[in-house]
């Protein structure tokens, strides 16, 4: 088992395009010459200062500096403004996803709050993912670290770890709750847009449609079992991470009672 480390809160402020270019190099190369000309200038404010060859030097070097300090403000009050735009537009479009056609229902979690406990989510991640992994199931499993906002667009960001197979997906965080620490993960069913569209669809045709669309997406007891093996497996391989996590930093074990998770049927409508 991996030696857990302790960190703050893992968070960021969110961001679509990055953080935006910063002007301070282009503007202090603009002001050295700008400085020196307008010195001159103010010492002898008359035409003839520009018939100087120092002077046209100092000019030469102002102009030659402008264009790229323009170009670094306009790109940053670009990204300034785009960004907001483009998270607003990434959240209407996961939405319309969501609610349209990629629907998701949460049908299992856990959660676990420990006094006194801290330390970093990426570990935490790591070992449960060799855990997973060595459990060698039938499924292909992904495993992705993913930021999820905390409210708002506007809200930071908190990193998660995203587990998913076939119609189904985890979301697994690890953080820190003022003194303590929390642990928790959400199982969701997900559907496959296309399916969830064509059944939408005969679901409004009249007398039939209902029978219909119940033959494209019906459940079965292997997709039923497999389903409970497969969150089963997963909370068993997160359970044995905390196990180990507590251990090791001298916190009693959970209680049966407090390691179960709370379970809706998945495939209910």
């Amino acid at each position: 088992m991996q030696d857990f480390h302790s960190s703050s809160s893992e968070k960021e402020r969110p961001t679509f395009m990055g953080e935006p270019p910063s002007i301070n190099e282009p503007l202090r190369e603009f002001l050295v010459p700008a400085s020196a000309l307008y010195k001159r200038i103010k010492e002898n404010p008359s035409w003839s200062v520009f018939k100087e060859k120092e002077t046209l030097g100092l000019v030469k070097q102002t102009l030659l500096r402008l264009p790229m300090l323009v170009w670094m403000i306009s790109l940053r009050l670009l990204v300034e403004i785009l960004d907001p735009a483009l998270l607003f537009t990434q959240l209407l479009f996961r939405y319309l996803k969501e609610t349209l056609f990629g629907h998701t229902t949460i049908y299992s979690q856990y959660f676990h709050l420990y006094e006194g406990l801290s330390y970093a989510a990426s570990p935490f991640f790591n070992a449960v993912e060799e855990e997973i992994k060595a459990r060698e199931m039938p499924e292909r499993i992904r495993f992705k670290r993913i930021r999820l906002w905390e409210g708002s667009i506007w809200s930071p960001r908190r990193l998660y770890m995203k587990i998913r197979r076939k119609g189904f997906v985890i979301y697994l965080c690890g953080a820190p709750y003022g003194k303590a620490y929390f642990f928790s993960y959400y199982v969701a069913r997900t559907r496959n847009p296309l399916v969830t569209l064509l059944f939408k669809l005969l679901s409004l045709a009249p007398l039939i449609g209902q029978t219909l669309a119940k033959q494209i997406d019906f459940n079965t007891f292997y997709r039923f079992d497999t389903a409970q093996a497969f969150s089963m497996s997963m909370h068993q391989s997160i359970q044995n991470v905390i196990k180990a996590i507590t251990e090791e930093k001298g916190l009693r074990a959970l209680t049966p009672e407090e390691q179960e998770p709370v379970i809706n049927n998945p495939f209910k409508r």
